[in-house]
């Protein structure tokens, strides 16, 4: 129940002067209507109670700049909402500093993933050319890492343009095939992994 105007001034005179029963009647006489405000607002009554507590708090911590010519009650709902708004606020930043936190571990678990599998992909290739026959080995990475074309390759090795050609195709099929044979392999245990 509500207290009187005069009885409210005389509490509120006593909670600025630090009696701590005064207040104490204040918040048994407004706290359910402080409550039913704050649910109304927020929709969770576990909510609501902690922000019903924090606005007593604060009316008690700042006891000494109450008003008493002002109307108590507006003063103790315009903290109250007050409350609820930087609760709302924090919550919102938190589910966004949440969201970005998955979504930056996600990609760092893809970017991982990628990595790995791309090393894996490299180290196959490599295996691959490794076990090529020596000439063709040997076309095959002037081609691929020297760059040259197959004139260049022809010319270089004393063989006809058509040899280097046929090597190369050859060698690029193996490589092919080694690797998508073996990458079967390492797709297994980069999962065994993560």
């Amino acid at each position: 129940m509500t207290p009187s105007i005069a009885n409210e001034n005389f509490l509120l005179q006593e909670i600025i002067n630090g009696d701590s029963q005064s207040f104490r009647k204040l918040y048994e006489a407004y706290y359910m209507q402080v409550f039913l405000f704050a649910t109304r607002l927020i929709k969770s009554k576990s909510s609501a109670e902690d922000i019903v507590q924090q606005a007593f708090i604060k009316v008690w911590e700042t006891r000494d700049r109450i008003d008493i010519s002002k109307n108590f009650k507006s003063y103790l709902l315009t903290i109250t909402r007050n409350l609820i708004i930087d609760s709302l606020k924090k919550t919102s930043r938190d589910k966004a500093l949440i969201e970005k936190m998955f979504l930056n571990m996600k990609a760092f678990e893809e970017n991982s993933y990628s990595l790995l599998l791309q090393k894996e992909i490299t180290r196959l290739h490599q295996e691959a050319i490794n076990n090529l026959p020596r000439q063709r080995k040997i076309v095959y990475k002037l081609s691929r890492e020297g760059e040259l074309n197959y004139e260049e390759i022809a010319s270089l090795l004393g063989i006809s343009k058509n040899t280097v050609r046929n090597q190369i195709s050859d060698a690029s099929k193996s490589v092919r095939d080694y690797v998508r044979k073996h990458s079967d392999i390492a797709y297994v245990i980069i999962l065994i992994i993560y």
